[in-house]
């Protein structure tokens, strides 16, 4: 075989073999463009990634535990606040009403029996009622004056930080001699609880962050786990809540998302 004709074979075979190579690589990149792309989200920016609160917590496993179907998932974050401080409203018989979106307060005077000697002549009465569909944990702060001491009166029960949907509830502010006595609004709190936050806030049997006037009207919900008393730290908490006005809220988000009995604010 002539030198030639070696060449022309030698380029015959490169140009084949140049295009069965093209042909693998368009053949390749077809079948890659039709395989399904998968986007990898970091775990940080992923919507399934849960909060920090609450998870694999002595609660949650409570929750586990009890089989309870109330959904466990809204307690993972903090519980919607509502609050008006330095309301600073005179309530009286001719104008009675306070009410923002979530609470009506009303004051009333009733007769009672009372001794002609005596000066009780009527109940000091301050009516709570949640408006919303929620249920509610909720603090009315007022100031009294014109009041004296109760010598018979009414027993009201009730509970003093919690609220059923659409509740209304009665508590007693003093006694007084005349129809004319008033009262000053000076702040309302209240927190929406999902049904979850209800469970584990009535599991409290000594009303947290109420004024010890308040406590003997007090009335227990029964819950489905074991009862805290807290007795131990009431007294310290009480005296955060009269120094510091948001304190009650951090105190009643807390205990509604931890396990009130292993856990302490």
């Amino acid at each position: 075989m002539t030198a030639k004709k070696k060449i022309s074979k030698n380029r015959f075979v490169i140009s084949l073999s140049l295009v069965v190579g093209l042909v693998i690589i368009l053949v390749g990149s077809y079948q890659l463009s039709r395989q399904k792309v998968e986007t990898v989200i970091p775990q940080e920016l992923s919507d399934d990634n849960e909060p920090q609160v609450a998870k694999n917590s002595v609660l949650k496993q409570l929750w586990e535990d009890k089989k309870i179907k109330v959904p466990f998932k809204p307690l993972k974050t903090p519980l919607p606040y509502f609050k008006k401080f330095n309301i600073d409203k005179v309530l009286s018989v001719k104008k009675p009403v306070y009410q923002t979106k979530n609470i009506k307060i009303k004051y009333e005077i009733r007769e009672k029996n009372y001794n002609l000697n005596n000066n009780d002549k009527f109940l000091m009465v301050l009516v709570s009622e949640n408006l919303s569909s929620s249920h509610l944990a909720y603090k009315v702060d007022v100031k009294t004056k014109d009041t004296t001491r109760c010598i018979s009166e009414k027993s009201i029960k009730l509970h003093n930080f919690l609220l059923k949907p659409k509740q209304k509830v009665e508590r007693i502010e003093g006694c007084t001699f005349s129809r004319a006595s008033t009262l000053k609004l000076l702040s309302i709190q209240a927190i929406k609880l999902p049904k979850a936050a209800f469970i584990t806030l009535s599991r409290i049997k000594i009303p947290l962050g109420v004024a010890s006037k308040y406590r003997k009207w007090h009335k227990n919900i029964p819950s489905i786990l074991d009862d805290c008393l807290i007795f131990k730290n009431r007294n310290e908490y009480e005296q955060k809540v009269k120094k510091d006005k948001g304190f009650w809220y951090k105190l009643m988000d807390f205990y509604a998302r931890n396990d009130c009995k292993t856990e302490n604010y």
